[in-house]
């Protein structure tokens, strides 16, 4: 019985300490073309690198401003390397990206900001 008890106590050791469950630095970053203009209707496409658990898009289109009025478009069981919009009216937008990890650590989270011309 002893044995038993000590064998369940290195494999719940041994569980433990194999996850990983450190709260990582958000690694995320958002690029366009080189020249950031586009036409009213056409896609706007946003590459990404890194892979945060989660993403929230604000188009700064009307209430769609960032803090209020975001678009979640990945969480954690999804990938996400590349994201399409169409913006309806010509303008310059300044579009905000908030993507994050979390755990039961906590949260870290960051901010990218993009602005885009509209004609």
């Amino acid at each position: 019985m002893k044995l038993k008890y000590i064998f369940t106590l290195i494999l719940v050791f041994i569980g433990f300490t194999a996850c990983d469950n450190v709260l990582e630095d958000v690694d995320f970053n958002v690029t366009l073309n080189e020249s950031n203009t586009y036409t009213a209707g056409s896609d706007v496409v946003f590459n990404f690198t890194g892979s945060p658990n989660w993403v929230t898009f604000y188009s700064g289109e009307d209430k769609k401003v960032y803090p209020e009025g975001g678009v979640a478009i990945k969480n954690i069981t999804n990938s996400l390397s590349t994201y399409s919009y169409k913006f309806a009216k010509p303008g310059t937008y300044v579009v905000v990206f908030m993507a994050g990890n979390e755990n039961y650590q906590g949260e870290k989270s960051v901010k990218r900001e993009v602005t885009v011309t509209i004609n």
